[in-house]
């Protein structure tokens, strides 16, 4: 797996760091499952996806769009879980605003620049 998954102490906030090589599909599907055993309890949790660290081209984009759209406990489309995102490369800025879109589920999914500008974003849901 090319990624960690950290929740905060004390806290309903997820970070999921990704790292090169990341796989698309595989790892997403590990990541919610992880995410998943989290919502056990059955509250809200606040995932952040940290894209700074990987390289991703336009077929990364696509098939990361295309496992998006699943209806997965622990994914993007799982009630119980918000989800925002962390990266400056122009396609991660791309599937933000692309996840805006229905066909991509009409999900309104924040984009930060940094870590610490979406974990602050995070405490003020709370």
């Amino acid at each position: 797996m090319s990624f960690e998954i950290q929740q905060l102490k004390d806290e309903p906030i997820v970070v999921i760091t990704c790292h090169n090589p990341f796989d698309f599909t595989g790892d997403i599907a590990a990541a919610n499952r992880q995410v998943a055993a989290l919502l056990e309890n059955g509250e809200t949790i606040t995932r952040i996806i940290d894209f700074t660290e990987i390289e991703m081209t336009f077929a990364n984009l696509v098939e990361s769009l295309a496992t998006k759209t699943r209806e997965e406990p622990g994914s993007l489309r799982d009630p119980r879980v918000r989800t925002v995102l962390v990266g400056t490369h122009e396609l991660v800025v791309m599937k933000a605003q692309s996840l805006r879109q229905e066909q991509y589920g009409g999900l309104d999914v924040p984009l930060f620049e940094s870590l610490d500008e979406a974990i602050a974003h995070c405490r003020q849901l709370a």
